[in-house]
C-alpha cells in the first residue's frame, strides 16, 4: 500500500501527461572510480535511483488501482517546506526538485509517482559555516565504492584535495537529459535554513 508516513494519506490517482512539481530530501550518491552519481531517497536506505527514472514495479503498468495499493513509486512531498524539515531531520541529505509524471497518486501532503525526473537540486550551505556552497565534496577517507557528497565554500575547498572537489557544473550535467532543460543547482542561502553540522 503507498506509504503514509511522509505524504499522508492518498486522495487520488491520474494520469499526468503535464509533470507535477514536488520536492523530496535525497543524498547525492557519487562512485568513487566511476564518477557515476545518483539518487539516494531519505526514506529508503540502499535504494538509489537515476535521475531521470521510472518505477519497475509493473502493477503501474497495469491497474491504477493495484498502483494505488503498492508501496513502489518515488515519493515527492508537495511544499518545499516539508522538503526542507527533512533535510533537517535526516544529516546528509540535500532537497531535490523533481517532475513527477506517468501514474501520479496524490496524498494530503504529497505524491507518488510512476516516473520522475530532477529539475533542480538544492544545495546546502557549506558543512562547516553558514557560507554559500560553491561545490560538492567527497570525504577525504572513503568507507564505500559509493560515497555521499556534501557541500563546501569556497574558504573550505581551498584546503581539500583537487580531486576531492566535484563542481556543480559536472552534477549538471550529469543530471541533464536530452530534450529537457539543464537541471539547475541552486544554492540555498536564501531558499533554505542553515543547519550547522552536528545539529541534527
Amino acid at each position: 500500500m503507498t506509504n503514509k508516513k511522509y505524504i499522508g494519506t492518498p486522495t487520488n490517482i491520474t494520469d499526468s501527461l503535464t509533470p507535477v512539481v514536488g520536492y523530496k530530501a535525497a543524498s547525492l550518491l557519487m562512485h568513487l572510480k566511476t564518477k557515476y552519481a545518483s539518487v539516494l531517497p531519505a526514506h529508503f536506505s540502499n535504494q538509489s535511483f537515476e535521475f531521470s527514472d521510472r518505477c519497475q514495479c509493473r502493477k503501474a503498468a497495469r491497474k491504477r488501482h493495484d498502483f494505488l495499493a503498492c508501496s513502489c513509486g518515488f515519493y515527492a512531498y508537495k511544499d518545499l517546506a516539508d522538503a526542507s524539515h527533512h533535510r533537517h531531520i535526516q544529516q546528509g541529505t540535500l532537497v531535490f526538485e523533481v517532475a513527477l509524471s506517468g501514474a501520479v497518486v496524490t496524498a494530503e501532503n504529497g505524491y507518488k509517482a510512476e516516473r520522475q525526473r530532477v529539475t533542480r537540486i538544492y544545495a546546502n550551505n557549506c558543512k562547516y559555516c553558514p557560507e554559500e556552497a560553491y561545490c560538492f565534496a567527497l570525504p577525504e577517507i572513503a568507507k564505500s565504492p559509493f560515497e555521499r557528497l556534501t557541500t563546501v565554500c569556497f574558504a573550505h575547498a581551498l584546503h581539500l584535495d583537487l580531486s576531492q572537489r566535484i563542481m556543480f557544473e559536472e552534477i549538471a550535467q550529469k543530471a541533464s537529459y536530452e530534450g529537457y532543460p539543464p537541471v539547475e543547482i541552486a544554492p540555498n542561502k536564501n531558499s533554505l535554513p542553515y543547519y550547522p553540522e552536528g545539529s541534527y
